[in-house]
C-alpha cells in the first residue's frame, strides 16, 4: 500500500492509501485504487482524477474503469482531460521531487 493523492472538487489534494492497478490496454497510465467506506474507487495518479465512482466490488470496479477509459480514448478525450487537469491544477504531490 502506498500514498497516492486524489484531487478534490475544491482544488485541494487529499492523501489516500492506495494500490497500483493495471487495466488492460492502459498499462501506461498510473492508475490506482483505494477503498473508502465500503466502496472502491479507481483514479489516475498524475492528476488524482477519479476514473469511476465508488463501486462495491473491486473486480467490477476494474471492468467499469476499463470500459470508461476505452470510451474516453475512442472519443479522443482521455489524453486531453489528463493534460488539461495538469495545466489547471499541476501534478499530484506524489510527483513532486
Amino acid at each position: 500500500m502506498k500514498n497516492y493523492y486524489i484531487h478534490l472538487d475544491d482544488g485541494k489534494w487529499q492523501k489516500v492509501k492506495g494500490h497500483r492497478v493495471k487495466i488492460e490496454g492502459f498499462e501506461d497510465l498510473d492508475l490506482f485504487y483505494y477503498k473508502e467506506d465500503d466502496y472502491y474507487y479507481i483514479s489516475e495518479g498524475k492528476t488524482g482524477m477519479k476514473i469511476i465512482p465508488g463501486i462495491e466490488f473491486l473486480d467490477i470496479a476494474k471492468q467499469y474503469a476499463r470500459d470508461t477509459l476505452r470510451r474516453a480514448k475512442a472519443r479522443g478525450i482521455l489524453d486531453k482531460a489528463i493534460s488539461e487537469s495538469i495545466k489547471k491544477y499541476g501534478l499530484s504531490p506524489r510527483y513532486e521531487v
